[in-house]
């Protein structure tokens, strides 16, 4: 009884497994299904209902490599910077050229005084003077900017380089400024450097300082460089210096007045020169001021001439200076072919043994 009751149980299990079975077999989706199923599943939720799908058995399928790219915002284009000149050659090509800006030139410029490079910091300066020359740039725009990249700059050796071509600037800041760098420092050589580059831009506003310097100076070479300062002024408060350094003045400071003055071809200093050879002087003040009537003296020099001739105390070589001289001015005043003058070594140098 107990294994006939056992079978049963036994057949009754089998019938519903495989009914089960059967059921669960019609439920499942096809193969197209499944895949729209995970993909659905890869989305989050089905696309009708908006529930999340959840297949019995399926497998989840990796989503497949998306070829859309979203769009990204493109940043404005920067607006591309010229290329600076790289070789100091290029860079004086362009500048001549106008094809450089100031402001490129400055930076260069700049850039080799600070790092002490003597020989750029030379020819970036003498490119900048053509270009401010040839109209391509202008000297008040740069001299602002040039004192502020010179000034605290010690390096003697670079600043010989740039500071007397600046003054060919000509520009009343760059003069300005090598005044206060003058007193500023004790070096010989950087005064001179200065004064040097004064010469170039001289004006009006310049004769006092000049004079301050042929006052308080005692270095002969400076107050020469201050000398020839004044001459390049060219008005009468600098030749006015140079005429009465020329009569009151003495050594160096006379002759080198006299030079100066008999530089300019100007008769209006006859009488002055006539009165050197009036006073007891040495030779070299006598020579300056008998050359000087040679070329510019008229009939009313030739007594003064003469008084040299017939003076004991001067060197033959000064008196045959005035001989020459005398024939000069007597050919010139009658019109006649200018002759032919004795040359230094017939009449003879002081240095050569002429005698008194």
């Amino acid at each position: 009884m107990v294994r006939l009751i056992l079978g049963l149980v036994i057949c009754v299990v089998s019938l519903a497994s495989i009914a089960y079975l059967s059921l669960w077999d019609s439920k499942t989706p096809p193969s197209d299904e499944i895949l729209s199923s995970a993909r659905v599943s890869i989305a989050g939720s089905d696309p009708i209902s908006g529930t999340r799908s959840e297949t019995p058995g399926a497998k989840e399928i990796a989503p497949a490599a998306s070829t859309f790219t979203p769009p990204t915002a493109t940043p404005p284009a920067k607006r591309a910077r010229p290329k600076r000149p790289t070789s100091l050659d290029q860079l004086g090509r362009h500048a001549r050229a106008g094809k450089v800006s100031t402001e490129d030139l400055l930076w260069k410029l700049e850039e080799a005084i600070k790092g002490k490079d003597a020989r750029a910091a030379r020819e970036l300066t003498r490119d900048l003077i053509r270009a401010i020359r040839d109209g391509s740039m202008k000297a008040d725009a740069v001299a602002d900017r040039l004192v502020g990249i010179l000034k605290g700059l010690n390096d003697t050796l670079t600043l010989q380089g740039v500071i007397p071509q600046l003054g060919f600037l000509k520009s009343k800041k760059m003069t300005q400024f090598f005044q206060e760098q003058y007193w500023a420092t004790q070096d010989l050589q950087a005064r001179q450097m200065y004064l040097n580059a004064m010469r170039q831009s001289v004006d009006e506003s310049s004769i006092d300082f000049l004079r301050q310097v042929l006052e308080t100076e005692e270095r002969q070479n400076l107050r020469n460089q201050a000398l020839f300062a004044l001459s390049r002024i060219g008005d009468h408060g600098g030749l006015a210096i140079l005429e009465e350094t020329a009569q009151s003045g003495s050594g160096v400071d006379q002759v080198t007045a006299l030079r100066l003055l008999s530089n300019r071809k100007d008769a209006n200093y006859v009488p002055l020169f006539e009165q050197v050879l009036s006073k007891p002087d040495s030779s070299r003040s006598y020579e300056t001021a008998i050359r000087a009537l040679q070329s510019v003296g008229s009939s009313s020099s030739v007594p003064a001439l003469e008084s040299v001739i017939d003076n004991p105390n001067v060197s033959e070589y000064i008196q045959n200076l005035a001989r020459v001289a005398i024939r000069q001015i007597n050919q010139r005043e009658q019109g006649g072919k200018r002759s032919r003058t004795y040359p230094v070594e017939r009449i003879g140098r002081p240095d050569s043994g002429a005698g008194k």
